[in-house]
């Protein structure tokens, strides 16, 4: 695997449940992707469609997320 970026989750990112907001993770996956595709393939593209996100484990206030990029077969 690949680390595309890391990000640190700080208060401004936390909602009221003291979680990050999905929203807010959903925008750093889009982010990141489009960097990794620029950085890596030299193309530009247009996210299409993020179905079947599933959030499992909330993340807390000053957690390290790690973007990995994990070649497969499609």
């Amino acid at each position: 695997m690949k680390v595309i970026a890391s990000r640190v989750v700080i208060s401004t990112d936390i909602g009221l449940n003291s979680n990050l907001f999905g929203a807010t993770l959903l925008g750093w996956l889009d982010k990141y992707g489009a960097l990794y595709t620029y950085r890596y393939l030299h193309h530009t593209f247009v996210t299409y469609k993020m179905d079947n996100t599933y959030f499992k484990n909330p993340a807390k206030e000053r957690i390290l997320l790690r973007f990995l990029y994990n070649k497969c077969k499609i």
